[in-house]
């Protein structure tokens, strides 16, 4: 197989930056924001997002991981690729429906702290209901939507700043996501013509569907529970203020996850498609790149998180977030392991079909969260948190490589990872000693942390004699001898 194909890089580029996109809102807002609105308000706004997320999970259900599985195995088929969108998206609707009357019963109609903040994040939900991404990633269309995101985005980083001046209003900022998710989803369907038809509605094939969607949905919600769950628990028991600091140590968690983890979405349509024509042999050396790029890139971006946090939160966020240093410190981690059990859970467990491999981890994983939660919040608060998720992450990424044996060699697989952990922790060790002794503006330690970081990881694989960074150095240096 030829992994470096021009169709797959293209891709991989537009999916980087469109999960960039995706967040590109709280990384030029949060240093604005986290001022203008303080902690308080921003654990709010997280609580509430929390809560309606929970319910668009119930209103997407499994769909968008299923959805662009299975658009993606009859793309080359316009009847079947017509049939399969509209029955899914009929499914769609109608859960999304019955959500919003719960949500509205719930959180809107009885009586709360957050009334009228629930009902302006109603709009969020209903927003969900036009999401048709899942489509376009199955067609592998990631041009339009970066494009889409990058237009909607810049509307409401405008907004934001021209019409958020303090903390009350927050329900401006809410308002302002609201509207542009609804409006980034809408625009969605002018494109969607132009590879689907109508040609009438296949009880059978929705109840097919259906089913498998279901299956899907677990795995989603218990995915949700334990990676989303220790905020509803963390505002309970805690208050908005940890929940604050919590949630801002998350945003930069986030930004490194979509780097590390873009090119195992761009690749799910691509296996699946491999399955379908029983190429197990380029399968295994897919997985086999995708697992080694993952750790070369988050080993990295964990140790320069992890060493350089005590200077990059208070230019960042500001003195009054000083306590999010060590959630950082501690939840820098999930960078190395959460990407490498998504490409275990999505690649070997969805692509092939391989339901049991997909659900079981993320069972386990919000049984593991909500008892750790329940255990650790009220003793450490946020710092509970923190410590809660990355050992939810681990045990989860344990697990997934026991389903993940019979199908790739993880001897194999994970022989060179001494490599990269052993580079990252003497290079976050340098980093962090480097903020300790420079005694300046926080960014510009943060630039010479940058340099320095790099340097160390690069010299270290180099030591190690890392045969894929010495083949990306070689690349560079013959398109810029070309280029010459």
């Amino acid at each position: 197989m030829n992994f470096v194909d021009k169709k797959i890089i293209s891709n991989f580029l537009y999916n980087t930056a469109y999960q960039l996109l995706v967040i590109i809102l709280p990384i030029i807002t949060t240093p604005f924001l986290a001022r203008v609105l303080g902690v308080q308000a921003i654990g709010t706004n997280s609580y509430i997002q929390t809560i309606s997320s929970f319910f668009v999970i119930f209103g997407i259900l499994g769909i968008n991981l299923y959805g662009s599985k299975e658009i993606a195995s009859v793309r080359d088929d316009k009847e079947n690729l017509s049939a399969t969108f509209y029955t899914m998206y009929v499914i769609q609707v109608i859960a999304h429906i019955l959500i919003l009357i719960l949500y509205f019963y719930l959180f809107v109609i009885n009586t709360n702290d957050y009334n009228d903040l629930f009902f302006i994040q109603s709009i969020f939900i209903l927003g969900s209901i036009f999401d048709v991404s899942w489509f376009m990633k199955g067609v592998e269309d990631f041009k339009r939507l970066t494009i889409r995101n990058f237009i909607i985005k810049m509307i409401s980083i405008i907004c934001i700043f021209t019409f958020i001046r303090s903390s009350e209003d927050l329900w401006i900022y809410i308002l302002i996501n609201a509207l542009s998710t609804i409006l980034g989803n809408i625009v969605m369907w002018r494109y969607i013509f132009e590879y689907v038809e109508f040609k009438g509605f296949s009880f059978v094939n929705f109840r097919y569907h259906l089913k498998n969607i279901l299956l899907l949905f677990l795995p989603v919600l218990f995915y949700q529970i334990y990676t989303a769950g220790d905020r509803i628990i963390l505002e309970k028991i805690s208050g908005t203020k940890e929940l604050g600091y919590y949630d801002q140590a998350t945003k930069l968690i986030r930004i490194s996850l979509t780097v590390v983890t873009s090119l195992n979405v761009v690749m799910l349509p691509r296996i699946s498609n491999m399955y379908t024509k029983a190429k197990q042999r380029d399968i295994q050396g897919a997985i086999h790149q995708i697992i080694t790029v993952t750790l070369l890139i988050g080993c990295f971006i964990t140790a320069l998180i992890a060493g350089a946090s005590p200077s990059i939160v208070p230019w960042f966020f500001g003195l009054d977030y000083l306590e999010v240093i060590p959630l950082l410190m501690i939840m820098s981690l999930i960078i190395i392991i959460n990407p490498v059990g998504s490409i275990l859970t999505l690649q070997l467990g969805l692509a092939s079909n391989n339901n049991k491999a997909f659900i079981i981890p993320y069972i386990i994983g919000a049984i593991v969260s909500l008892s750790s939660n329940f255990f650790l919040i009220p003793k450490f608060g946020a710092l509970g948190a923190s410590i809660s998720i990355v050992l939810t992450e681990l045990i989860v990424l344990i697990i997934r490589m026991f389903f993940a044996t019979s199908k790739v060699q993880l001897k194999v697989v994970f022989n060179q990872t001494y490599k990269y952990l052993l580079s990252g922790v003497i290079t976050c060790g340098v980093v962090f000693f480097l903020g300790e002794i420079i005694n300046t503006d926080y960014i510009i330690i943060n630039f010479f942390q940058g340099i320095i970081g790099i340097l160390s990881y690069g010299f270290l694989l180099l030591l190690f004699k890392e045969k894929l960074l010495k083949s990306i150095i070689n690349q560079v240096l013959k398109i810029s001898n070309q280029s010459k």
